[in-house]
């Protein structure tokens, strides 16, 4: 088969997944399982995989959802929700956001930075979630603060979660983690020195809004 065909087949998955999810509205649990279910029978039919390799791909996938990847957001929950219970996310709340009153650099902080630090020790919609929440709580409108930190998450994401999609990839490829790392870092340096300056621009909606924090 044409390997531009198999490139659309491979991508029904995905599209189905945003689709379902984003369009439709469908509950997660049910249009994730249709969706495993359907990548594998793609995987069968079209690339020719054997079926108890596909089932124990599969086996493999689930495990490695459970360990370490919801391990980690269990415990990037349980750290936040420890940190309301104690006011301790007042306290961090107030102190971001009582550096500066300028808007710019509110997002630069929180959403960039903040979000950025979240992504590498908890990922999984942390580093949105919770600034975007900050950003609300302190005047900025929701649905901007969502956005702005959708933005932000962005280079973040590939080492995020104490690094398991370098790792991950690694495995999977049998690529040295460390020159993965490397090639990764080089192909996200231009989006680490642009986000930042979007991030001012999109805030003030003014490209002149760079001058003032250049």
């Amino acid at each position: 088969m044409n390997e531009y065909v198999l490139f659309f087949i491979a991508l029904v998955p995905i599209v189905w997944l945003i689709v379902s999810l984003g369009v439709l509205k469908l509950p997660a649990h049910k249009t994730c399982l249709f969706t495993a279910f359907l990548s594998l029978l793609i995987a069968i039919i079209f690339w020719k995989m054997p079926v108890i390799d596909g089932v124990t791909a599969s086996i493999e996938g689930m495990a490695i959802a459970l360990w370490p990847i919801l391990l980690v957001i269990v415990a990037a929950l349980f750290t936040y929700n420890l940190a309301c219970e104690t006011k301790t996310m007042d306290v961090m709340k107030t102190m971001l956001s009582s550096i500066t009153t300028d808007n710019r650099i509110q997002v630069l902080i929180l959403a960039w930075g903040f979000g950025g630090f979240l992504e590498a020790v908890a990922g999984y919609g942390t580093a949105v979630a919770i600034p975007a929440s900050i950003l609300a709580s302190i005047g900025f409108n929701p649905i901007f603060a969502a956005v702005i930190c959708l933005i932000s998450n962005t280079v973040p994401t590939a080492f995020g979660a104490i690094r398991i999609p370098i790792t991950t990839l690694a495995t999977v490829t049998n690529l040295d983690v460390v020159q993965l790392s490397f090639i990764t870092s080089l192909q996200l340096a231009g989006f680490i020195i642009l986000i930042p300056f979007l991030l001012v621009i999109l805030t003030e909606r003014n490209i002149k809004a760079v001058k003032g924090v250049f």
